[in-house]
């Protein structure tokens, strides 16, 4: 069996071939998940919201209640260096979702957390996540599209175009 190496902390780590997996990345099921939002009727907000020329422009302005079902975003936690000086700054809160937002009806808070198919909750976002749960938010955990359809689907949403299941 062919060895591969990798360092992690300044060691060398072999790893034998037939156990060697590439890690899969959360981007592609981020995006499958904005795809499945809009396909039920969500405004997505988009990643770039200064785009815009105009002087007053508001991403706000554009969500028409009576068009969506609701509205969620992307949050995004992490650390990056940044300036001249490449100094170290964190940005978001931890814990928090992928996605957020609220349903129009009903007002309800939703939190949506995407995970790879190996990926598993911090202990930050297991407790936001429970926290949200038990004051009446709609949260889950998803790996996939179909998670995502399924979750959707489970909350009473429906695809768009689809006639409502009486």
């Amino acid at each position: 069996m062919k060895q591969r190496e990798f360092f992690s902390r300044g060691r060398a780590l072999k790893m034998a071939k037939s156990t060697w997996r590439d890690p899969v990345r959360e981007s592609p099921i981020l995006r499958e998940v904005e795809y499945c939002l809009s396909h039920f009727g969500f405004f997505v907000i988009p990643r770039d919201t200064r785009a815009s020329s105009e002087a007053h422009y508001s991403i706000w302005k554009m969500i028409d209640p009576a068009r969506f079902v609701g509205v969620v975003w992307r949050n995004n936690t992490g650390a990056a260096r940044v300036g001249p000086r490449q100094q170290f700054v964190r940005f978001g809160v931890p814990g928090r979702p992928d996605f957020e937002g609220w349903v129009f009806a009903s007002g309800k808070h939703i939190g949506i957390e995407v995970k790879t198919s190996t990926g598993t909750q911090t202990p930050d976002q297991k407790w936001y996540f429970n926290l949200s749960c038990e004051t009446g938010a709609q949260c889950a955990v998803v790996r996939s599209y179909d998670d995502m359809e399924g979750v959707l689907k489970r909350w009473g949403f429906v695809r768009k175009g689809e006639a409502r299941a009486a």
